[in-house]
């Protein structure tokens, strides 16, 4: 079995509505099995309030639902471009190969945030 992980780019969310993050295809010709669902906020300022939501999953030939609780900037943050540590969610999710994974959030407020995924095939 091997592992393999793919992201997307940082994406800015809207505050109050479902924003896509990513949009990741499963190599083809394998089963695989998401393991982990990584979010990470970035370009936080020390005035942005904490932004909890949900991140969610849609994915090809898979019947969900996939949706999972986040807490997003919730650190200590100083003024300009800070980083919190990603967010790791442990999952056991199997995917066809050639699916696609996207992922969705929402969020009370808008930040900016990457997403990815780590799955064994």
């Amino acid at each position: 079995m091997v592992t393999y992980g793919d992201c997307g780019t940082e994406t800015a969310s809207t505050g109050g509505s479902e924003t896509l993050l990513a949009t990741i295809t499963v190599l083809p010709g394998v089963s695989a099995r998401i393991k982990k669902v990584l979010i990470s906020s970035g370009n936080i300022t020390a005035s942005e309030p904490p932004a909890p939501g949900f991140i969610e999953l849609k994915i090809d030939k898979v019947n969900g639902p996939f949706k999972f609780p986040v807490f997003s900037a919730l650190g200590v943050v100083t003024s300009g471009a800070a980083l919190a540590p990603a967010e790791e969610i442990d999952v056991d999710i199997p995917v066809p190969g050639s699916a696609q994974v996207k992922i969705y959030i929402t969020t009370k407020y808008a930040l900016e945030f990457v997403a990815g995924i780590i799955y064994t095939a």
